[in-house]
């Protein structure tokens, strides 16, 4: 197995530095806690976290504290849709979607839920 490593490493020099991935869709927001930006503007705040956070290995998220396997991710229509394992507070378990905002360097996202949506920003508010 040594000789395949190695003929990779010239290419892959990220590999090395990122732990491994289980959902590739998910490693750009991995690691980062994203915080509600205006949360109370949204119709129904409770509807969003104030905050969550994706595991480095991208196996869990963090809900407002609260920690759930990720069980499916799924990337379409722009939104990157992630389920949790365990029931969630809405019921039928955690579902998840979100997308970046801005350009590729930056580090908002827009959750969607049930029609509606609010940005994230990894800046915690003021």
């Amino acid at each position: 197995m040594e000789s395949e490593s190695s003929s990779e490493s010239s290419s892959e020099s990220t590999s090395s530095v990122q732990p491994s991935v289980k959902y590739p869709a998910l490693q750009k927001y991995a690691g980062k806690t994203y915080y509600a930006v205006d949360r109370d503007s949204a119709e129904v705040p409770d509807m969003f976290p104030t905050s969550f956070t994706i595991t480095s290995d991208t196996e869990a998220i963090t809900v407002d504290g609260k920690q759930e396997l990720i069980r499916n991710v799924t990337s379409d229509s722009g939104f990157i849709a992630l389920t949790g394992e365990m029931g969630h507070s809405m019921g039928t378990g955690l579902s998840f979607e979100f997308r970046p905002l801005g350009g590729s360097d930056s580090d908002a996202v827009e959750v969607l839920n049930q029609g509606q949506r609010l940005a994230y920003s990894t800046t915690m508010p003021e």
